[in-house]
């Protein structure tokens, strides 16, 4: 569940899979989200990192909305943010995602610090955090593909953590989002990469 929530909210924000994983590359700009980067409102209002009254799962449902903070990244942009509303899906909605992946933070008493994709395991054998690392993503991305590969055609050797962030904006183009928002969205500075995705689209 924690893997799936990861790719909702990464597919939904146009991640790269430094900005939601564990990365080897410990010098590189785009850095993995901390529990203190992620904002949520509950009733109207908004809430940092563990302030959240994330008691249970039932509070969970009743976030309306869901932002990012990089504190830095790709682009070099500090403080940008990126944020979404809601949906009415129970597991598909980037907003609920965010709040299951904060509660299980939250539930095990993380620091402020700790990687978004942390997950704690509570097993007495382990009792620990471990990372989440791209081949976890990959892994479940290929055998979801696999099982609709009849449906779809697309093969699932041809899937990878790095499929969602130019997923998500194909995904936006082919519902037709202005290629303005999406790149704000994606967070592209020049066209070269949208000008791709438009072949891809069509």
């Amino acid at each position: 569940s924690h893997v799936i929530d990861l790719i909702v909210v990464a597919f939904y924000s146009l991640l790269h899979p430094a900005e939601y994983l564990h990365s080897p590359d410990a010098e590189g700009r785009s850095q993995a989200f901390r529990f203190c980067d992620i904002y949520r409102t509950i009733g109207g209002t908004i809430y940092a990192g563990p302030s959240a009254p994330l008691n249970d799962l039932n509070n969970v449902q009743r976030i309306s909305h869901a932002v990012l903070t990089f504190h830095d990244q790709k682009n070099a942009v500090w403080g940008e943010q990126v944020g979404h509303k809601a949906n009415s899906e129970a597991i598909f909605c980037p907003v609920k995602a965010l709040g299951r992946l904060t509660w299980h933070l939250c539930l095990n008493n993380a620091d402020v610090t700790t990687p978004l994709h942390h997950h704690y395991n509570a097993h007495p054998a382990h009792r620990c955090w471990y990372p989440t690392k791209a081949p976890f993503i990959t892994n479940a991305l290929r055998h979801s593909a696999r099982a609709l590969e009849a449906t779809t055609g697309i093969s699932p050797d041809l899937l990878s953590a790095r499929s969602l962030r130019p997923g998500g904006a194909t995904a936006l183009m082919c519902a037709g989002i202005d290629k303005g928002h999406v790149a704000l969205l994606g967070r592209w500075k020049s066209d070269a990469m949208l000008r791709y995705l438009r072949i891809q689209a069509t």
